[in-house]
């Protein structure tokens, strides 16, 4: 099982980066095999520039295949999937990459009132490209975080609870 946690804001200062970290902390303490994406790192042509995407898109398609489990944290705007976030996964993105592997998701707003903003990232997931959608879905807002962290002991619990369903699923590939 290896988890791959991808970290979809561009911000330097990022709710989504601050909330990946603590993530990344309990994946580390649980002994799990993971792969940390920051989108923050790379620099991404936009999709459907009809030509080839290059050496860093086919490196990080390799690294994407050979993770079971995926989490995607990710910044809501205007009530949906960031821009950036959704252009990264359709550069990424195709059956062999995510047929059958199952997936969960972390969304941060500015407002309370998005929390089902992350079905926009479902829903082509399971359609287009047959992943597996595993609850709960994560949704943190501005007034979960402080200066220094997350205030809300409320989403690391939901956080919690999703590594520990995706961590029970165990897809064999070929199986």
């Amino acid at each position: 099982m290896k988890f791959a946690l991808v970290q979809g804001s561009m911000n330097p200062h990022s709710n989504t980066a601050l909330l990946c970290g603590e993530i990344r902390n309990t994946l580390r303490e649980r002994n799990i095999d993971h792969r940390y994406f920051d989108l923050r790192e790379h620099d991404f042509p936009m999709a459907g520039d009809f030509g080839e995407y290059g050496q860093n898109i086919a490196n990080i398609r390799t690294q994407f295949g050979e993770c079971s489990h995926f989490l995607f944290a990710f910044p809501i705007y205007n009530y949906s999937v960031s821009g950036p976030f959704m252009n990264f996964l359709n550069l990424i993105g195709d059956k062999h990459v995510f047929d059958m592997k199952p997936f969960g998701i972390i969304g941060v707003s500015s407002g309370i009132r998005s929390w089902l903003s992350e079905y926009d990232l479902a829903k082509p997931l399971v359609l287009h490209e047959g992943a597996i959608a595993v609850g709960p879905i994560v949704h943190a807002w501005a007034e979960d975080f402080q200066d220094v962290g997350i205030g809300n002991p409320k989403v690391l619990e939901k956080a919690n609870e999703l590594i520990d369903r995706l961590s029970r699923l165990d897809i064999r590939q070929g199986a």
